[in-house]
């Protein structure tokens, strides 16, 4: 990695990025505030749902899911750690953690320190985490996109006979091949990474979906549930690339509303945005404790 690559931003482009982020998770936590008002009596009707159940199912999902971005940025690492993989993922867990801090860029610098006190190179962590950064809202826009193209773009702006789905996996495949070229990674290291995290996408899709069927106790058509598992995830792709959202708190839900309310409920798709919330955040803390302290933790 050269000098160039390692240089951060110009601090002041850093201070308007934050406060711009800021400004949309307020705009974001706002939104919500005015839709759950509005909402409120349509809400009450799903209160007697199955919310407990659903929070501790959904968090112990996610917390599994969560290990494979764990596994795919420990195995960006390259060779083996000290420690092992098991040993990364540790790392990735507990920083991750930290993303709910504002600014949402804690947890990329607890990487950093954590891996530091395992003899980790500052340089392959760094490596690491930007083609994780690259990896990750890259894949989970085109996944989302190709789910959704069919019912979240309005009719007549896409031809109707494409396999979008199709086109996206090809199109994560070139930008798999371009940033093994662009960083210098192993190819075969970056494909690995890539299948871990379009597994996890695949699955927090299915999560949402879930949520949402659960809450409001009808099936869509199988090309709505599609389109509402790519409307989370184009969601999750605006919460992490807003800057300072602490993960993306407020940015995802009020995306996903807007995009998923056409397809469902307007009060069961606002009720399932705050749910999967509740169960992330809990998966986050859960991973963590499912992985252990390890030999040498502090």
């Amino acid at each position: 990695m050269s000098a160039a690559d390692a240089a951060p931003p110009p601090a002041g482009w850093r201070r308007w990025a934050r406060r711009a982020g800021g400004l949309l998770t307020l705009a974001g936590l706002v939104f919500l505030g005015r839709e759950l008002v509005r909402l409120w009596d349509s809400l009450g009707d799903l209160a007697s749902g199955p919310w407990v159940g659903m929070l501790l199912g959904g968090g112990l999902v996610y917390a599994l899911l969560l290990a494979a971005p764990a596994l795919a940025w420990s195995g960006l690492l390259g060779r083996a750690p000290a420690g092992g993989r098991l040993a990364g993922m540790r790392v990735y867990a507990r920083a991750n953690l930290l993303k709910y801090l504002p600014g949402n860029v804690f947890h990329f610098g607890g990487r950093q320190a954590m891996g530091a006190l395992h003899g980790w190179p500052h340089g392959r962590l760094a490596e690491a985490s930007l083609a994780e950064v690259a990896l990750m809202p890259g894949l989970a826009l085109l996944l989302g996109l190709g789910l959704g193209a069919g019912r979240l773009v309005p009719a007549g702006l896409l031809p109707g006979d494409v396999n979008w789905l199709a086109v996206a996996c090809a199109m994560a495949l070139l930008l798999v091949g371009l940033l093994a070229r662009w960083r210098r990674l192993p190819l075969g290291a970056v494909l690995r990474a890539a299948g871990w995290l379009g597994l996890f996408y695949l699955g927090l899709g299915g999560l949402a979906v879930a949520v949402l069927v659960g809450l409001g106790g009808a099936l869509p058509p199988p090309a709505d549930l599609a389109a509402l598992a790519g409307a989370f995830l184009l969601a999750w792709t605006a919460g992490f690339l807003v800057p300072g959202a602490p993960g993306g708190l407020g940015v995802r839900e009020s995306v996903f509303v807007l995009l998923a309310a056409p397809l469902a409920p307007e009060a069961t798709v606002l009720a399932a945005a705050l749910g999967v919330r509740l169960a992330t955040t809990l998966g986050d803390l859960l991973l963590p404790l499912l992985l252990g302290r390890g030999r040498g933790s502090a």
